[in-house]
């Protein structure tokens, strides 16, 4: 039922009132269905109490023109008031608030604002009531915001189910199998940031649940401190998940907890270790929470505006070298910031004309959340935080959501790694660490600080999140942006802290370099690293490793008699070091080995004062974060000392005659290059002369599919709404036909040509109908009654839309009330006519002999009088009238007596009304003033013992 409708509050300069007053709900409970929602709908509100001083929002997808049966359908599921949301209106605790048809629906200041809804034209996203109203709860209630997903096709609602969790509220959604259409549920579940999971009426249940447990906490104070308890419950949470979370800050450890207990109705921790030993699965959810995986493409936008003005520009502009820019995004979550990331680069390499690779390492601690994010599949909802050119060119369309377009997805290398035992990546560009630093303490803050000091390369940037700073490494940064929080590394000397080479050697940083275990100390054996290091020294020749580009990476032994610094600026390029002679044999080696991965050696060949013998080996690192790269050994053997004929022209000779293969290698790869690149050049033309007509039709298509997925959505919901509507007209008209044929009155419905709509089997007995009838003019129907003119009587009052009634007789002797009336609609609109037959046989037979009784008493020589127990006279016969002086119908007026004046009639009068009869001579005036005497008996009629009637017969004496 409907209760008295909330007084819209008006807006005040489009600014939110405050949350305060005694009126204000303790949570608002935003719940989003679509198709199949109704129903859903109906078994939550009939198990959630009338009095939980909660509000309800329902946010549904409605037909723009359609006007929504809703308020009536849910009134008769809960004894709660059911509005229909309007501008201003002041949300208030149990009152459930629908969103109208063609509007959308959002809360600010506890004030709930309608809007008119965007026109979908092409090149526009489809809208997403459920998505804006959960974005616009989770900033006006955050905590006590509660996101409820009920039955829907389509994602609308995920994306607002992130914002509830980023502003620390609560997320429910109706299990899958449960729900008549999975598509909204499946998609809010996917992201794994689901608090609760269960059927539409079960969810109620935990709601109440949770409010209950949560208001006990806010009047008792925190539930958890310090003790076995705790020590327990992060003993068996590092166990399951090999994450140490006592590191964590313990206020944020303690929420997350807190909240996990009341959603399972625990009120001590005691109680929850109780549970977890009952429900294994919960400490996987409590790990989830505790993760806080929160985060959508460009959150933040100003941020990113920032980057790509301030960063990415200088970034690109700065690298010359063909080596990648190296990106690294930490606390990764599902990948959307590292694409974005992906997306920002691309863009702007393409308006440069910059062919430089990007490579984005993306890290986080939740397995899962890395391996959603590397298959780059998202729902719908992200149509909303992308434009459509972005969207056409970095994503493609699948069956499931959108997926990040191949090429974007190479630039983007996902990992699992934990950032306080890992070792972090090195020579790094830009660092975007968000949001991650506030659930650490300061200690650990400090830590994860210096790991990303000494990962950026000089002038590298790094980006945190708003409420984070850099504490005491300010010094080491310069402020790019200060509400963007983005920084520039300044420290030259970066050096790994003593700390933080423990943390690396007790992550396993130390066994993976060595690549081996370490001995036993108490058997006092060299540990396997210092027999590594003492066999290298010993029986290996001076060597040093180099990338491609013949940097010096690592040293072996003494190089000094072949190699040394540069003067100048100082420089590790391996052909900078070596004399001039020794150079041009290394140029030559470190090609051939670099192009077949085969030993390259070169002997006595002459450097400075020295014969050496030369050999070069390729090798490839088999592990760690540079894995995949190859890598160039070149080791140095001495030889005989230099004699004064002996000189290198044998290795330049054998240089010269490569160059000249080289040079002839090269211009017929040049000319067959050229053909290869003119016939490319004119297949890339046609190509992309089809790939934009396919994008424009693609374009098109993908408008066209949200626009019908919309409508199918609408036009589900009105059929459901039609559905229940018809149902409820159903019972009426049964409750109707069984009125009718109970009251045994036959009844015929005509339709405006006069054929027959509807009949009761009543009517059977006047009009010959069987069922078949139905659509069949009157006209056509044999008729039982003796009556000719039904036809034109039914023409008659559909004409003039005057009832009309006669008494018609039948064949069979019976007599019946005929009343033909106009069918009127609700709108007063005349559909046809009603023809109904009452039996009034015994009725007419009574009125007959009452006849006969009248005509007999009129002739009689005995005047007969019928009073009521107050004197009005109800009958006379002409006699009685003669003997009065009166004509009967002057003793038959309103108001007029028995004509016998007199104080000693009023004594007969008692007495006779007291129940006795009685007899005598009665005197009186007549009319004209004579006197008249008869000789009157007068006896009471009876009904029940109490006088009813008074009886008078008169005769002249």
């Amino acid at each position: 039922m409907t209760s008295e409708t909330p007084t819209p509050v008006p807006p005040s300069n489009g600014k939110s009132a405050p949350l305060t007053g005694p009126r204000m709900p303790s949570h608002l409970v935003g719940i989003g269905a679509s198709a199949g929602g109704l129903e859903a709908l109906q078994q939550f509100f009939d198990h959630m109490p009338s009095d939980s001083g909660l509000a309800f929002v329902v946010i549904q997808h409605l037909a723009p023109d359609h006007k929504s049966l809703m308020v009536d359908l849910l009134a008769k599921h809960t004894r709660m008031g059911v509005v229909r949301a309007e501008d201003g209106m002041r949300v208030e605790p149990d009152v459930i608030y629908l969103i109208p048809p063609g509007r959308n629906l959002t809360i600010a200041g506890g004030l709930l604002r309608v809007t008119p809804q965007e026109q979908h034209q092409h090149g526009h996203g489809p809208n997403l009531p459920i998505d804006r109203f959960f974005i616009s709860l989770a900033v006006d209630f955050a905590e006590r915001a509660i996101a409820v997903i009920l039955s829907g096709t389509g994602s609308d609602g995920t994306r607002g189910v992130r914002g509830i969790k980023d502003a620390g509220g609560t997320v429910l959604v109706q299990e899958a199998t449960s729900a008549k259409f999975d598509g909204m549920p499946r998609s809010a579940i996917a992201t794994g940031l689901a608090d609760h999971i269960g059927s539409a009426d079960t969810l109620p249940e935990t709601i109440l649940g949770l409010v209950r447990q949560g208001s006990l906490a806010a009047a008792d104070g925190s539930r958890i401190s310090p003790g076995i308890e705790l020590d327990l419950l992060m003993t068996q949470l590092h166990e399951h998940t090999g994450v140490d979370f006592s590191e964590y800050k313990p206020s944020t450890i303690h929420r997350r907890i807190e909240r996990r207990m009341d959603l399972n109705r625990v009120d001590d921790l005691r109680g929850y270790l109780d549970f977890l030993a009952q429900n294994p699965r919960e400490l996987s959810h409590l790990y989830r929470d505790l993760l806080i995986s929160v985060t959508r493409f460009f959150r933040d936008s100003h941020v990113f505006e920032a980057l790509e003005q301030q960063v990415i520009a200088q970034v690109v502009a700065n690298h010359r070298d063909q080596s990648p820019i190296r990106v690294w995004v930490a606390g990764c979550a599902t990948g959307e910031e590292a694409y974005s990331l992906a997306i920002l680069f691309r863009e702007h390499l393409d308006r440069t004309s910059r062919d430089i690779p990007v490579k984005i390492f993306a890290t986080d601690l939740d397995r899962e959340a890395v391996e959603f994010a590397s298959n780059g599949i998202y729902p719908d909802s992200v149509v909303a935080d992308l434009n459509q050119e972005r969207l056409a060119r970095f994503f493609v369309q699948k069956s499931d959501g959108w997926q990040v377009a191949k090429a974007l997805r190479d630039m983007v290398v996902f990992a699992n790694h934990n950032l306080l035992k890992d070792p972090p990546f090195h020579r790094i560009d830009l660092i975007s660490c968000r949001n991650l630093l506030i659930y650490l303490q300061p200690s650990l803050q400090r830590r994860v600080l210096s790991l990303f000091q000494f990962g950026l390369v000089p002038g590298g940037h790094l980006v945190l999140g708003s409420s984070e700073s850099l504490g005491d490494l300010a010094n080491a940064f310069d402020t790019i942006d200060v509400k963007a929080k983005i920084y520039r590394v300044t420290a030259i000397d970066r050096p790994l802290s003593l700390e933080n080479l423990h943390t690396f050697r007790q992550a396993g940083g130390a066994a993976r370099l060595g690549g081996g275990a370490v001995a036993d100390p108490l058997l006092g054996v060299p540990s396997e690293d210092d027999l590594e290091r003492a066999l290298v020294r010993s029986v290996l020749p001076a060597c040093v490793v180099v990338d491609a580009q013949a940097n010096v990476i690592h040293t072996v032994g003494d190089i000094s008699p072949w190699l040394t610094i540069p003067r100048g600026r100082p420089s590790l390029n391996l052909m900078k070091m070596a004399p001039r002679e020794l150079a041009a044999v290394l140029s030559v080696g470190l090609r051939a080995t670099g192009a077949t991965g085969e030993p390259s050696r070169y002997r006595d060949v002459v450097a400075g004062q020295s014969r050496v013998q030369v050999v070069i080996t390729a090798i490839e690192l088999p592990s760690g974060p540079r894995a995949g790269i190859r890598l160039l050994a070149v080791s140095f053997e001495p030889g005989e000392p230099a004699g004064t004929t002996f000189s290198a022209e044998a290795a330049r000779d054998q240089m010269d005659r490569r160059l000249v293969e080289l040079e002839r290698e090269l211009e017929r790869t040049r000319a067959s290059l050229q053909a290869a690149a003119e016939e490319q050049e004119t297949a890339n033309e046609e190509l992309q002369a089809t790939n934009e007509e396919l994008l424009a039709s693609n374009e098109e298509l993908q408008s066209t599919n949200e626009e019908l997925q919309s409508v199918n959505e609408e036009l589900y919901t009105v059929n459901a709404e039609y559905q229940v509507k018809i149902g409820e007209l159903t019972e009426a008209n049964n409750d109707l036909l069984n009125f009718l044929s109970s009251t045994n009155i036959g009844t015929i419905f005509l339709d405006r040509n006069l054929c027959i709509r509807k009949f009761t089997p009543a009517v059977t007995e006047q009009i010959n109908l069987i069922p078949q009838d139905i659509g069949r003019p009157l006209e056509h129907i044999t008729r039982n009654i003796l009556h000719d003119d039904l036809v034109k009587d039914a023409e008659q009052v559909l004409q003039a839309l005057v009832p009309l009634t006669r008494e018609v007789r039948a064949r069979a002797g019976r007599w019946y009330l005929m009343r033909i009336l106009p069918y009127r609609t609700e709108e007063y609109t005349i559909r046809g006519v009603v023809i109904t037959f009452v039996d009034i046989t015994d009725v007419r037979a009574v009125t007959d002999d009452l006849r006969k009784l009248h005509a007999a008493l009129a002739e009689v020589p005995v005047g007969v009088l019928i009073a009521d127990a107050n004197g009005r006279v109800e009958y006379v016969n002409r006699t009685q009238a003669d003997l009065a002086g009166y004509a009967p119908e002057e003793l038959l007026k309103p108001g007029a007596g028995v004509p016998v004046p007199g104080p000693a009639m009023a004594q007969v009068w008692r007495t006779v009304s007291a129940g006795s009869r009685w007899n005598g001579l009665l005197e009186g005036l007549k009319r004209d003033g004579t006197p008249y005497r008869e000789q009157a008996t007068i006896i009471p009629l009876l009904d029940g013992g109490r006088v009813v009637n008074l009886l008078k017969l008169a005769v002249a004496p």
